[in-house]
């Protein structure tokens, strides 16, 4: 047979094997991972005693009676990868059950059983374990979900007392103060003048600026003390205004506003309104 008909019967021989369904076709990749089976503890030769297996064994055994299943776990493992003794996969698919772990359990003794030698004391026990641990596996309930996070609240900006009333207060004690200030620096009326009319008589040897003077302060001490208690009344009035503004502030969650349509009997037109 030519070199080429071997090439060409290899490749028919390909496309035929290609062309099987279970070949050609590609499998949906599962979303859950592989079920634990008894080729995740591969085949090997026990090698008798050894000082590592035993110091391996002994710890965890110790952990093992502690609590300590993780740990006694991983030692178990390591113990069998050392000595590959079938009996150690006992103790790895008790330690499963300890734990809870049944699928792992159930691998472990099925490669128990492929290990172990037929007439081992221990197969009856181990393979009605089987059965048993594949019934409740078969009617076990899947987990709960987790529970659901409630969606989380919205944030709500908190509106706090401003300043600006407290500025009008300020203002008011300072008008209230320099009206003060003027009603007390206010002259009293000058001898010879009018309180009513702010007239003045000069006095005989009174020269013409001390006359324009005393003048002068005839209308100060009638104008003065008014607009002093103008400037206090004005004061006041700030000062209560500020105080009623800053307790009818409001405060707490902002109030967004926003404009509505808004349509009734004989109106039509915007309102105006707001929420928390």
């Amino acid at each position: 047979m030519s070199r080429r008909t071997q090439i060409f019967g290899a490749g028919v021989l390909l496309a035929a094997a290609l062309s099987r369904p279970g070949i050609a076709a590609a499998q949906p990749a599962s979303s859950s991972p592989p079920a634990p089976a008894a080729s995740d503890y591969p085949p090997c030769t026990p090698k008798g005693d050894s000082e590592e297996g035993k110091r391996k064994y002994i710890a965890a055994r110790q952990d093992y009676d502690e609590g300590n299943y993780d740990s006694a776990l991983k030692r178990f493992k390591d113990a069998y990868a050392i000595d590959c003794k079938p009996e150690l996969l006992l103790l790895v698919a008790s330690t499963y059950e300890r734990k809870g772990e049944r699928q792992q359990a159930l691998a472990a003794l099925e490669a128990y059983v492929q290990r172990a030698p037929k007439d081992s004391p221990e197969m009856p026990t181990t393979q009605a374990k089987i059965e048993n641990l594949k019934k409740q596996i078969a009617t076990a309930s899947p987990p709960p979900p987790p529970p659901q996070q409630p969606p989380p609240q919205p944030q709500v900006e908190q509106q706090e007392h401003t300043i600006w009333p407290w500025l009008v207060v300020g203002a008011g004690v300072l008008a209230v103060g320099i009206g003060v200030a003027v009603v007390l620096t206010s002259p009293d009326l000058p001898e010879g003048c009018s309180e009513d009319t702010l007239k003045c008589t000069q006095q005989p040897g009174q020269s013409d600026v001390a006359f324009q003077k005393a003048q002068d302060q005839a209308g100060a001490a009638k104008w003065q003390p008014m607009w002093g208690g103008v400037t206090i009344g004005g004061g006041a009035v700030l000062i209560a205004g500020g105080l009623v503004w800053h307790f009818l502030e409001p405060t707490g969650p902002k109030e967004n506003a926003r404009l509505t349509p808004s349509v009734g009997p004989g109106f039509a037109g915007l309102s105006y309104g707001g929420s928390f």
